[in-house]
């Protein structure tokens, strides 16, 4: 739904239009702020070893789906 009560394509989960694929090195990507400016020359992200994929998906029906039950659609 976008407001207008007209269905989306967003129909069901694991659609390749509508997930959102994210390497975990850019998660952990936090490099050291030298006066005001990220120092990221020789920075590299450090993943915990406890962490072994190397992207995660975000799925945005499951979104959706949540969004819509949080207003009560379901």
């Amino acid at each position: 739904m976008n407001g207008t009560n007209t269905s989306t394509t967003c129909t069901s989960a694991g659609l390749p239009a509508y997930q959102i694929i994210i390497p975990v090195s850019e998660v952990f990507w936090d490099p050291p702020i030298v006066r005001g400016v990220p120092a990221i020359g020789t920075y590299s992200a450090t993943i915990p070893p406890a962490v072994a994929a190397t992207t995660f998906t975000v799925d945005l029906y499951l979104i959706q789906q949540a969004a819509l039950d949080a207003e009560g659609f379901f």
